[in-house]
């Protein structure tokens, strides 16, 4: 019975949410209470580590908030902080509904283990296309090169596991890093992010791409050699699948440039191009029985999967929502702002960290790098607004690379089946330092 109530609550969750960001907001106090349906049928399917930690972010929200004495319209924007990561992650689980009509994860299998001879060779086409996904779809790309290439991974590299997490973890923070909006769309000061893209993205990445790669762990001796003869159809399947994800990626640029936030132009593009491939496999044999199995596998278990974590971004996006604007945050900018901006160049590795510090306490980088922009920059700091801008990036692309709360962390965790900390400490821990102190010694000589 709970389990039925929680399905229609997220099914309410992704009608609520498009209509609120598509048609009108008015309709956020009902997506509100969808959100908490969710969060109170969904919380005890959660791990223990996830219940506490939800717990107290949902006690350290609610105590902001009546600290600030917030509105009611401040508490449904907490509420609503992160359902729109929620909704993406179930429309891009529709996506396994039409590769398993198509079996299309056989010809990605067959192609890939054809390809590439080697693991490092399968680990850099795994990155490069993390990496070009995640600079449009954002935390979209996650799941879907889990669904696109987890059953490939696992059968032909050992061990699979972190091989896999490093690669798009690793590969995620460069691509995401490189949108112009990771600093400038997201309430930071007007034109710094837009700076930071034109003036240092493209040899930021770059190089980026290469230093990843070259850090990934080389599986053991227990790797397979790849080599498999292609069957008949493996080619069209594969561009079937390929412009699935063109299509997904040019339809979302085209919603972003009539003004929708990205990760509700992720959602609606994905939802588009699922209709469309399942209309296009409607010729297949046995296609209405393969339609309703995929249907009932996604309501049954796909829904379910997807949204596993759901409460747990609920209560994060409560905590990050809340603590914006509070009084909390209002003193710490006031300690922060003169006790930094006497470091001068040593800012670039002080924000990165401090940022990183947030993280871990579930503040979400977003909110921590608003703050520190806006308090930096009317400080009286000597180093050039550029490479403040810098340091607050690479703190961003940290914070998603080595704190087990957020979103891509968390989400390659519960696909990997391993725990939070494992992806974020033991995975990346020390390649995270390595990253930091390189993007200090190179903002510190390009900007100087």
């Amino acid at each position: 019975m709970l389990l039925s109530i929680e399905r229609l609550a997220l099914l309410m969750l992704v009608i609520t949410y498009l209509l609120t960001s598509l048609v009108t907001p008015e309709v956020a106090t009902l997506q509100a209470m969808v959100a908490v349906v969710v969060l109170v049928t969904g919380f005890s399917r959660l791990g223990t580590a996830f219940k506490v930690a939800a717990g107290l972010f949902l006690v350290a929200g609610s105590s902001l908030l009546v600290i600030s004495h917030a509105p009611f319209v401040k508490v449904v924007q907490s509420i609503n902080g992160m359902n729109g990561f929620v909704v993406l992650l179930l429309v891009m689980q529709l996506f396994t509904i039409p590769l398993a009509i198509g079996n299309y994860q056989e010809a990605i299998e067959e192609v890939s283990t054809t390809a590439f001879r080697s693991a490092q060779g399968l680990n850099g086409f795994i990155m490069a296309v993390t990496f070009v996904l995640a600079s449009i779809l954002s935390l979209g790309t996650v799941p879907l090169m889990y669904t696109l290439l987890q059953t490939t991974v696992h059968r032909w590299v050992e061990p699979a596991t972190p091989f896999l997490a490093t690669a798009v973890s690793r590969a995620f923070i460069m691509g995401a890093g490189s949108r112009h909006d990771f600093c400038g769309g997201n309430g930071y000061p007007s034109g710094v992010g837009k700076a930071l893209f034109t003036e240092f993205g493209p040899r930021s990445t770059r190089n980026g791409v290469i230093i990843v790669t070259n850090s990934c762990p080389v599986p053991d001796k227990k790797q397979r050699r790849f080599g498999k003869a292609l069957s008949n159809g493996t080619y069209h399947r594969l561009l079937v699948v390929i412009g699935a994800v063109l299509g997904l990626l040019l339809v979302t640029l085209f919603l972003i440039h009539l003004g929708l936030e990205i990760i509700t132009a992720v959602t609606v593009a994905g939802l588009m191009v699922v209709v469309i491939w399942l209309v296009a496999l409607k010729k297949r044999p046995a296609y209405p029985q393969a339609l309703q199995e995929g249907w009932q596998s996604y309501i049954r278990q796909g829904m379910l999967s997807g949204a596993k974590l759901a409460p747990f971004f609920i209560a994060i996006g409560y905590l990050s929502n809340a603590f914006d604007g509070s009084p909390v945050a209002l003193a710490l900018s006031k300690v922060v702002g003169p006790n930094l901006s006497h470091l001068s160049w040593g800012l670039l590795f002080v924000i990165p960290v401090v940022i990183v510090l947030l993280a871990l306490l579930g503040i979400h980088p977003l909110v921590s790098i608003t703050l520190l922009g806006q308090v930096l920059l009317t400080s009286q700091v000597t180093i050039p607004t550029l490479a403040i801008a810098l340091a607050l990036n690479v703190g961003g692309a940290l914070s998603y690379l080595v704190s087990p709360f957020e979103g891509a962390i968390v989400l390659i965790s519960d696909l990997a089946d391993v725990p939070p900390t494992t992806v974020a400490i033991k995975y990346n821990g020390w390649f995270g330092l390595w990253f930091l102190l390189l993007s200090t010694v190179v903002i510190y000589f390009f900007t100087n």
